[in-house]
């Protein structure tokens, strides 16, 4: 008993293993590419057929139980990887996947047919001793393992989406929708192997049927990963609109329209990096705590920085906001602000939005530069103000004038009513007052002149 629990044990394990070694370099297949999952999934077509060819299994009781290394152990992960890439990279990386599988089984049936052929000949160093006979014995087993792997592995590459595709239009979760892909697709891929190799043959149905339970509950836990991997995903990138055959459908007909629409959207990516970088606005992209994870030329420029890697990876308050103002505009208490450059004393009118990219937030950040705009703004206004002081001073001549010209008659008045005065008999003691009167007048006169002098000026 203990050893059946270390046995089960041990198949969980390394089939756990195999799957999240697979899960982690597709969640860093943005970083590292998608090169090494896609390695490391040919690595495991190979392994699976080595394996079963060699006949390896886990015995896990006496009841008859037992698990194939080949079909169970490797099989499941591969399987599951398949469903992950479906659902979170889009029908055409499963396609790409497909024909990558396709493909090394391929090449891999080749080159075991030339090896096995080497050993057999005679005259090659390599086909000398016993263990060029035991690698000929199980290339050979490999070789008709193969064709019911082959056949069995592609119809579970079609299958499982679309049976995931199905029970997904149907509104069911997707953790049921991923178990019962899997569960589906081990049933169908049983059948399917059991027919092109062991048909007729009764131990070995005996052992399949022996296998099958336990694969069942091996299955169970892989989709049961998969679907916590695949729920950190807040909605699925291609989208829910699609159809349940649009897998097969683009396998077989849709390929060469699949690489144009790809195409196209990489010429769209281009246009658009393109104008952004010419851009004579500043354009910055930071994540939520306002690092920059990219940047433009305008940025580059306005920043006064020699490259765009010392651009990238800073913090944004090192070359524009402090983390105060920062927290200031993601609250939305303002989402346009001016500023001042430090350094080059530009004045910048600074625009924020919140976008979501990859499930994660980021902020862009939209800088013109208003220096030029600022000082025509200044220039404006100081000839507005000109404008306004010498309308002041017009006014204030007219009305200059009107009043000189007001106060002259009243002066001319006073100058006739002293010729009257003269006219007839002055005494002495009226004589000094009326003098007076006459030199108070020239004055006033004087006073006047000055005042339509300075009226004419304001005139003209």
């Amino acid at each position: 008993m203990i050893e059946a629990f270390y046995t089960a044990g041990l198949a969980l394990l390394e089939s756990t293993f195999v799957f999240v070694g697979l899960l982690i370099l597709h969640g860093l297949r943005r970083i590292i590419g998608s090169a090494p999952l896609y390695m490391f999934l040919g690595v495991l077509v190979v392994m699976m057929n080595v394996a079963g060819a060699a006949g390896l299994r886990m015995i896990i009781s006496d009841g008859g139980f037992e698990l194939s290394v080949s079909t169970s152990i490797l099989l499941l992960p591969v399987i599951a990887i398949l469903l992950v890439i479906y659902i979170a990279d889009g029908t055409l990386a499963a396609q790409r996947l497909i024909i990558a599988a396709m493909a090394t089984f391929g090449i891999f049936a080749y080159l075991s047919w030339i090896t096995r052929m080497q050993t057999e000949w005679g005259g090659f160093t390599m086909s000398q001793g016993h263990l060029a006979d035991y690698l000929s014995r199980l290339l050979g087993n490999t070789t008709r393992n193969m064709g019911a792997s082959l056949v069995s592995l592609t119809l579970d590459l079609f299958l499982i989406p679309v049976i995931f595709q199905k029970m997904k239009n149907y509104g069911c979760r997707l953790t049921v929708c991923a178990i019962g892909a899997v569960l589906l697709g081990q049933f169908v891929d049983s059948v399917i192997f059991v027919g092109v190799l062991y048909w007729g043959d009764p131990q070995k149905m005996a052992i399949l049927n022996a296998e099958y339970i336990p694969r069942v509950l091996l299955a169970l836990w892989i989709s049961f990963l998969a679907a916590i991997y695949l729920s950190r995903f807040d909605k699925e990138i291609p989208g829910d609109s699609r159809r349940t055959l649009d897998i097969v459908l683009a396998f077989f007909g849709s390929y060469g329209k699949a690489k144009r629409l790809e195409q196209n959207l990489r010429e769209s990516e281009q246009r658009c990096r393109t104008i952004i970088q010419n851009a004579s606005d500043m354009i910055l992209v930071t994540d939520a705590d306002g690092i920059i994870v990219d940047a433009n030329k305008a940025a580059q420029e306005m920043l006064s920085a020699k490259t765009m890697f010392d651009l990238i990876g800073c913090s944004l308050d090192k070359f524009l906001l402090r983390g105060d103002t920062l927290s200031h505009l993601m609250k939305g208490a303002e989402n346009v602000m001016r500023l001042s450059l430090p350094g080059s004393g530009r004045e910048v009118e600074l625009s924020m939005s919140s976008i979501a990219v990859d499930g994660n937030s980021a902020l862009v950040f939209i800088g013109r530069d208003i220096t030029e705009r600022e000082r025509l703004e200044k220039e404006r206004e100081l000839l507005r103000s000109e404008n306004e002081h010498r309308q002041r001073l017009e006014a204030i001549g007219r009305l200059a004038g009107g009043i000189a010209h007001d106060f002259n008659n009243l002066i001319h008045a006073i100058h006739g009513h002293l010729d009257l005065i003269y006219m007839g008999e002055v005494t002495e003691e009226s004589e000094p007052h009326l003098k007076k009167i006459d030199a108070i007048a020239e004055q006033a006169g004087k006073l006047t002149s000055q005042l339509l002098g300075y009226a004419r000026k304001g005139k003209r």
